[in-house]
């Protein structure tokens, strides 16, 4: 669709992004987990007229539910073996009750129909933001309204299923980083509906807060220093980034706090997958974020270094007399190679060569040291073979030499 916005300040065309369209939901069959006292009298009636057994019914009206299963549950339950529609109904609680403490198999989510994440990249990459243009003319100031798309350096996608409320649940989650993206902002939706209001207690919240920033390999001091001059009403480190985080909860049946359905409980393991989904799309852009870091850092290393270049150039064309001009050229050459990253090669040479004349230096100590020692070694020797000689004797008695030695 386009959607056109008409104000007395202008009109702001909304054109569409996409021709591509969610995969559409289709029939299946109910999961144990989903099952009920009224699910299960339903399966039984729908195999009223024909002589079905409780096992063919439970394995041909759920899904992940084989003939085995089917006789195992039975078996655990303690029913006799009868026909189907003799049960009675605290006989059929005691199935359900076996079903809900049954391990099965992950359920079928054909049923649910999610956004995708071609569409949803799409979508985070063509964002529209409302920019009011004051233009002064001669009757006075006019407010003209103009759109802008919003385009990231960097999107991700993630996604996951689990069971709440046993019910099958598509979680899924994307991230818009960089660019033209001015600051935080979080969008939530429950099955494609936007959720505008009470986002403070809704689980993406919690979500957000509890999962840490060091997933994107960085620290809160070096976000809070490079990110300083960004307004934020809290203390949440991930605020100071210019992300965009997109929450989409897929179900049948979404546990909402309230009847007014503006927010999402923390019920079952819905937050854990929630917050496993976040995780993976903040290790996948942790990389540029480290590498926009590392750029204004060196743009903060080059700012200071220019601003205290005049004082050094002064200070040396005044004891040395230089021409101030070349001067400040070389230093402005060398502060902006050595921030680029070109002096690093420069340094990987001229380590090398200052460790090896520093290797040599102490390969001729070394030299020195053991020659001194040796020599040291043979008199020490040769007063002890003197000593110890006695007669036809010529070897070292070393006991007789300590004897001899500490005697005189």
């Amino acid at each position: 669709a386009i959607i056109t916005f008409e104000t007395d300040e202008g009109k702001v065309t909304f054109k569409r992004r996409t021709e591509i369209m969610p995969n559409p939901s289709r029939e299946v069959l109910p999961h144990p987990y989903d099952m009920d006292l009224k699910t299960l009298k339903k399966a039984i009636f729908n195999f009223m007229n024909q002589k079905t057994t409780l096992q063919g019914i439970l394995s041909n009206s759920f899904q992940k539910m084989s003939n085995d299963k089917a006789k195992e549950i039975i078996t655990r339950a303690g029913l006799p073996i009868k026909p189907a529609d003799k049960y009675d109904e605290h006989e059929l609680i005691k199935v359900v009750n076996v079903c809900k403490h049954t391990k099965f198999q992950s359920p079928n989510t054909d049923h649910l129909s999610p956004i995708g994440e071609k569409i949803l990249t799409v979508g985070m990459t063509s964002e529209y933001s409302i920019i009011l243009n004051k233009e002064t003319v001669n009757s006075g100031s006019q407010t003209q309204l103009s759109a802008k798309i919003l385009k990231p350096a960097l999107t991700a996608y993630s996604s996951r299923i689990c069971i709440v409320n046993n019910r099958p649940t598509i979680v899924e989650c994307g991230i818009a980083y960089g660019g033209d993206i001015p600051s935080f902002k979080l969008f939530r939706f429950a099955n494609k509906i936007p959720l505008l209001y009470d986002e403070g207690s809704d689980v993406a919240r919690e979500v957000i807060s509890e999962v840490g920033i060091n997933k994107m390999g960085i620290s809160k001091k070096e976000v809070k220093e490079q990110y300083s001059h960004v307004e934020t009403k809290s203390d949440r480190t991930v605020e100071y980034l210019p992300i965009h985080i997109f929450f989409h909860i897929c179900s049948t049946k979404i546990p909402y706090k309230t009847a007014g359905k503006e927010s999402i409980a923390s019920e079952g393991d819905l937050k854990k997958y929630m917050k496993s989904c976040l995780s993976d799309l903040y290790r996948k852009v942790s990389a540029q974020i480290r590498r926009e870091l590392k750029l204004k850092e060196d743009e903060n290393k080059l700012r200071l270094y220019k601003h205290y270049i005049p004082f050094i150039i002064d200070a040396i064309s005044e004891s040395i007399k230089i021409d101030s001009k070349k001067l400040s050229i070389a230093f402005q050459n060398l502060a902006e190679r050595y921030v680029s990253g070109e002096l690093i090669n420069i340094t990987k040479q001229i380590i090398p060569e200052s460790n090896q004349k520093r290797n040599q230096i102490n390969d001729k100590k070394n030299a020195v040291n053991n020659d001194n020692g040796n020599e040291n070694n043979l008199n020490k020797y040769d007063m002890r073979t003197r000593v110890s000689k006695d007669g036809n004797k010529t070897k070292l008695d070393k006991i007789n030499v300590h004897r001899k030695i500490t005697k005189k």
